[in-house]
């Protein structure tokens, strides 16, 4: 068996126990070495101080490590939004008794000059289809930018950090942006999961708080004289939600915040049909229509066309079921992910794209 690639990895609270762990730790693939900063809630093990960060900057040096990999930065000294004095003085905090609460903000600095030996990857989870400015810092210093809800045109990822920070020193930098998908815990993938002829809810939706899901809500109550459609206003409980998953043929998965959502996949891997509204942006391996689930354009009727189609074949479910779980387990799986990360960044023709 062939050594295991060593990881650093800077990763902030958010995220860490949702995909970093699933997607890069405990494996023998990876040996990875962690730099996560205290949380307001208590220390964390993984925090670095100032002896560490020169120690970390020696072995990087020496070549100890394959890849760096980072979060998005959620703590900062230099905020960038507040008023000068508001900002020293969190600069200060930052600097001295708070500084074991930065992590992906230091990945920069200890790359620097180095990313022509080790790649620099930053995967960037936040749901906006935007790189926002605090995290400029991370897409100017690395060498691979996986973003997800990255605009087909990935210049339009990057615009408000062409009015930010200008465009001439941004532009240099629009390379690096890669598509990226969240995926699903491989833990929360059913181990079996019931036929389209075992069944017996044809529609299903929850949640709230979203005017495209409230929209297609009362699009789906209208549904409910000639179909078996449930509705959840809040969200379900958790034993509720799996048992739901297992037993609609049609889950309603509305764009969020971001165009992918947790539930697409949450759906497909329980064996039910995603159902989503034609996303704007660019997801790597994206689900595809009549493959792994039924798209529909929010325009005049077509929910409904889309919907009557699917339920009229029950062939095409059946179809679509096997295969869009198929490809979540072969693809979607946060260990999938992080493959396709960590194989991206070190591929030859990619290391050196400072």
């Amino acid at each position: 068996m062939s050594k295991p690639l060593r990881l650093l990895a800077f990763w902030p609270a958010s995220d860490f126990e949702d995909f970093l762990e699933p997607a890069f730790l405990n494996r023998p693939e990876y040996e990875v070495e962690i730099v996560s900063g205290d949380r307001t809630s208590g220390k964390s093990p993984y925090a670095m101080d100032g002896t560490r960060r020169r120690a970390l900057r020696r072995r990087l040096e020496a070549g100890e490590f394959d890849l760096v990999i980072s979060g998005n930065i959620w703590n900062t000294p230099w905020p960038g939004n507040k008023g000068w004095w508001t900002s020293m003085a969190q600069a200060a905090r930052f600097f001295t008794y708070k500084q074991s609460m930065l992590d992906a903000w230091w990945a920069p600095c200890l790359v620097q000059g180095l990313t022509d030996r080790v790649p620099f990857a930053v995967i960037d989870l936040r749901d906006p289809h935007f790189v926002l400015p605090c995290d400029y810092r991370l897409l100017k210093g690395c060498t691979h930018y996986f973003k997800r809800e990255l605009f087909a045109w990935p210049r339009r990822s990057l615009l408000p950090l062409y009015t930010y920070v200008g465009e001439r020193r941004v532009a240099p930098h629009e390379s690096k942006l890669l598509p990226l998908s969240y995926g699903v815990n491989h833990r929360k993938i059913p181990e079996r999961v019931r036929s389209m002829a075992e069944r017996d809810i044809d529609i299903f939706i929850s949640g709230h708080g979203n005017p495209v899901r409230n929209e297609v809500r009362e699009r789906c109550r209208k549904l409910a004289s000639k179909y078996n459609v449930v509705v959840v206003e809040k969200k379900a409980e958790k034993v509720d939600y799996i048992d739901y998953l297992q037993r609609s043929k049609l889950v309603i998965c509305t764009e969020s915040y971001g165009c992918e959502t947790w539930r697409q996949y949450e759906a497909s891997s329980a064996g039910a049909v995603p159902v989503i509204n034609y996303p704007f942006v660019h997801h790597h391996m994206p689900m595809e229509p009549d493959e792994h689930a039924l798209f529909f354009s929010m325009a005049g009727q077509d929910f409904e066309k889309q919907i009557d189609r699917a339920l009229a074949n029950p062939a095409l479910l059946e179809k679509i079921s096997r295969q869009t779980r198929e490809f979540t387990i072969a693809h979607k799986d946060r260990r999938r992910i992080a493959d396709y990360i960590v194989q991206t960044a070190l591929a030859p023709s990619k290391k050196s794209h400072t």
